[in-house]
């Protein structure tokens, strides 16, 4: 890792603005080119470029020079040969298959992108070998930002080893095959004046992110942004070395290992540090009647609920919940439901149980003097009898539902249940805004 003294460095650079045009360029006199020097035996027994096929990436022939066999002296120019000149685009890729007529031959391929006179090993070395072979295959790619011109492409072979330049030879034994091409790349129209500009580099190498737990946990649906670190523009990744980054809202897997690195100053951290997750499991939900009567002046402390590390909710809506912090001092509302959880230890909290309470009045409040519901268990009809008229009658199911109703405004009403499943219900009698709670069995 690089380091030094100074965390920033300051540099001048000039910038331009360049338009360009797509265009094949000077198409005028090719320039001279040096003969290659080196080869003691030239190409005679063997060590030639006897084909040589260049083609586009739909595999259509651009230069197809077959049989050629071994050129006097080991060089051939046939950049005069109108048959054997090839139109290449920058950007594109052209494939080739070069025959000898001995094996462990090598090859390198140039073109002189800006029409100079020369090869240049950095800039316009398109190809060499990567062992010795018998045929040659590779391809070319043209530079995306190669010039427009109409120059020399050079095809060297040497036996055994690479040429050492495209002027000189490194064996006694090769051929060098000269062709004319068009390079249909960018040219430039005009530059608009030069402006510096001022550049900050950071060379401080940046530290990894840091964490309190290597080791984390987790309920289930939780992501990569709920992992625990500390550090700059993060950035998460599945191994130590893959260059492609996780999505911040990746869903994380139980007994993963994910890699975490942060930038400051655009420099990336080069180390990563590790964090291995854990998913528990979500505990089932509390057990307890989800409707339940109360007497006034009770709490949701009062309410009958089984379950470990109970935590208790209220909703106006049953989807945005606030949580309860005491539940001895929350006094329960008529008709209002209250939600309920648990956590048993080494699992995440359930989900909710809802718990709708119902106000039960006093034996003696003259409302209900003479209150009467026969039969219980029924089967089909439940009587109803008060001494005051009676508004209206509600019955719900254990699970909080309203499943009949009726508004009798008579001291006497007949409820129909006989459509209604065997089981435990409730019937919220209501006398002059006033209601009481009372336990029907329907068999």
């Amino acid at each position: 890792m690089k380091t030094s003294l100074h965390p920033y460095q300051v540099r001048l650079v000039w910038v331009a603005e360049v338009f360009l045009s797509e265009s094949s360029g000077d198409s005028g006199p090719l320039p001279s080119y040096c003969s290659p020097s080196g080869f003691g035996s030239d190409c005679g027994v063997g060590d030639d470029i006897d084909d040589f096929i260049l083609q586009n990436s739909s595999g259509n022939d651009l230069i197809s020079h077959i049989g050629t066999g071994c050129t006097s002296g080991g060089y051939a120019d046939y950049t005069g040969d109108s048959n054997l000149t090839a139109t290449l685009i920058s950007g594109q890729t052209y494939n080739f298959n070069i025959t000898h007529n001995f094996s462990s031959q090598r090859v390198k391929i140039w073109i002189d992108f800006n029409k100079d006179g020369s090869f240049d090993d950095t800039t316009e070395l398109l190809y060499q070998s990567p062992s010795g072979a018998n045929p040659t295959i590779g391809s070319i790619s043209i530079p995306q930002s190669a010039i427009g011109n109409t120059t020399v492409m050079r095809v060297f072979d040497n036996y055994s080893s690479l040429p050492i330049d495209a002027c000189t030879s490194n064996s006694s034994f090769g051929e060098v095959h000269d062709y004319k091409v068009t390079v249909i790349g960018a040219t430039v129209l005009c530059e608009s004046d030069r402006e510096e500009v001022v550049v900050t580099v950071n060379d401080q190498p940046t530290a990894p992110p840091s964490t309190t737990a290597v080791n984390q946990d987790f309920c289930s649906g939780a992501t990569l942004g709920d992992i625990q670190v500390t550090g700059s523009d993060i950035t998460w990744y599945e191994s130590e070395t893959i260059a492609t980054p996780l999505a911040l809202n990746q869903e994380i897997e139980d007994g993963a290992t994910y890699y975490v690195s942060q930038t400051v100053d655009a420099c990336e951290s080069e180390t990563r540090l590790a964090i291995t997750v854990s998913v528990k499991e979500t505990a089932d939900m509390p057990t307890g009647a989800t409707n339940q009567s109360f007497g006034q002046g009770d709490s949701i402390f009062d309410l009958v609920v089984q379950g470990y590390n109970l935590r208790w909710y209220t909703s106006t809506d049953g989807l945005i919940f606030n949580e309860v912090n005491d539940p001895s001092q929350v006094i329960l509302k008529d008709q209002e439901t209250y939600y309920v959880t648990q956590t048993p230890p080494g699992m995440c909290e359930s989900e909710k149980l809802p718990i709708t309470v119902h106000r039960v009045l006093d034996v003696n409040n003259p409302l209900f003097n003479g209150l009467e519901y026969y039969p219980n268990p029924v089967e089909v009809n439940l009587n109803i009898a008060n001494n005051k008229p009676i508004d209206g009658v509600v019955i719900f199911n254990l699970q909080g539902q309203k499943v009949l109703e009726s508004k009798p405004n008579n001291s006497k009403t007949k409820i129909d249940m006989s459509r209604l499943a065997s089981g435990t219900y409730f019937a919220k009698i209501t006398v002059e805004e006033n209601s009481t709670i009372v336990k029907i069995i329907k068999e």
